[in-house]
């Protein structure tokens, strides 16, 4: 998983089958994004990761980059737990003190 440049984490695959340390091709010609949903092994992983960025935003009180990382973990583990699932509701929970600390009352109900 790589970062699109959009903020969103996407599944980028290796296309160096040589596995040749000294090859000179870009990362753009080594790795092509793809939207294959089966691949989401990781994804539980990189939730906890971006959980846990947002809990270091949240420490230094930029409560609105936390937010965006809360966010982005919520729809990386909605795509892996069902909606009933108890780290989906813990992870609905942050969000919605992270609203708070916003000012976003509305969303955050």
């Amino acid at each position: 998983y790589q970062p699109d440049g959009a903020g969103r984490w996407r599944v980028f695959m290796n296309n160096d089958t040589n596995n040749d340390a000294s090859s000179t091709c870009s990362a753009d010609e080594k790795f092509t994004v793809t939207d294959d949903d089966t691949q989401v092994d990781d994804l539980p992983e990189i939730a906890t990761t971006l959980i846990n960025i947002a809990a270091l935003h949240s420490l230094h009180g930029r409560s609105d980059l936390a937010l965006l990382c809360t966010e982005e973990a919520l729809s990386a583990r909605r795509r892996c737990f069902s909606d009933y699932h108890p780290t989906i509701a813990g992870t609905l929970n942050s969000i919605g003190i992270l609203r708070c600390r916003t000012n976003d009352l509305n969303g955050a109900l």
